[in-house]
């Protein structure tokens, strides 16, 4: 088993990364309002109720129940290796790994927060088509619980510099579970 240097130094994430801004829980009441606000009025301004389509989706909830990952299901060898590493870095132990089930399954589950992982999953989550970078860097909310967006390791593999964030985003989930 690794030691969590380790899994930092294989995320490339050595010296350990720190926020440049800390986030206060007033902070993330205020980002929670809002974007509650914003996905309000977006899918009040639409004629048609919005619907999530059918897609498939890979789950994994950690055995805590406290989180939730949503991305692709099919993962290369290397990026299956990089999301261990990833969930070991925010010490998520997995209880359950769904490699492949409808989008609609997340509603079987009740986590602190759901992590979704690359721009279609979470466009799809979240009825918006807006861009990756746009979506991330503050928490969503799913059905009530707080949706961190983030990229999806096969994402991180092709563009490295991204893991930075990408690691910024997985701290604002462990921010949020701790202040729920």
């Amino acid at each position: 088993m690794m030691s969590r240097e380790d899994v930092l130094r294989e995320l490339e994430l050595l010296p350990v990364w720190q926020l440049r801004h800390p986030i206060t829980e007033t902070a993330l009441a205020t980002e929670l309002a809002q974007s509650e606000q914003v996905i309000s009025q977006e899918r009040m301004s639409n004629e048609q109720p919005a619907e999530v389509p059918s897609i498939r989706v890979r789950l994994i909830a950690s055995e805590d129940g406290q989180w939730l990952f949503v991305l692709n299901p099919q993962q290369a060898e290397t990026a299956e290796t990089l999301l261990h590493n990833m969930l070991a870095a925010v010490m998520v132990k997995v209880g359950q790994d769904i490699p492949e089930a409808p989008i609609t399954t997340i509603a079987n589950f009740q986590p602190k927060v759901i992590v979704a992982m690359g721009e279609c999953v979470a466009q799809q989550l979240l009825a918006l088509t807006q861009s990756l970078t746009q979506l991330r860097g503050k928490a969503h909310v799913l059905n009530e619980t707080p949706l961190i967006v983030t990229y999806a390791p096969d994402d991180l593999l092709q563009n490295t510099a991204d893991k930075a964030n990408a690691w910024a985003d997985l701290c604002l989930a462990k921010f949020t579970i701790a202040h729920l």
